[in-house]
C-alpha cells in the first residue's frame, strides 16, 4: 500500500524528493507502532459542519459539535482484528 500510495502522488504531481521523504515518514512511524505495540485507545464522536464558499475552497471553516471522546481501554484484541469494544457488551 506505501508503494501504491507513493505512485499516486508521483503521478499528481510530487516531486521525487516528496515522495521520498513521504514514504521514508510513513515507514519511521508504522515501525515505531508496530515495535511499541500501540494500539487505538480512544474514540472520538462529534457533528461536524463545514462552510465555505461554493466553488472556492480556499478557505473553509469546521464546527465540530456534540464532541465525545470515548476510551477503549480494555478491549480485546481478537488477533488485531478488533481494537473496539463490542457494543452489545455494555
Amino acid at each position: 500500500p506505501i508503494e501504491v500510495k507513493k505512485q499516486e502522488m508521483l503521478s499528481k504531481g510530487a516531486s521525487q524528493e516528496e515522495a521520498d521523504e513521504w514514504e521514508c515518514l510513513v515507514r519511521e512511524i508504522t515501525q515505531v507502532i508496530s515495535s511499541k505495540q500501540l494500539v487505538p485507545t480512544v474514540r472520538t464522536q462529534y457533528m461536524r459542519t463545514a462552510f465555505q464558499i461554493p466553488f472556492d475552497a480556499t478557505v473553509r471553516i469546521s464546527l465540530d459539535t456534540n464532541l465525545c471522546m470515548i476510551s477503549e481501554r480494555g478491549y480485546d484484541l481478537k488477533d488485531s482484528s478488533v481494537w473496539h469494544r463490542d457494543p452489545n457488551m455494555t
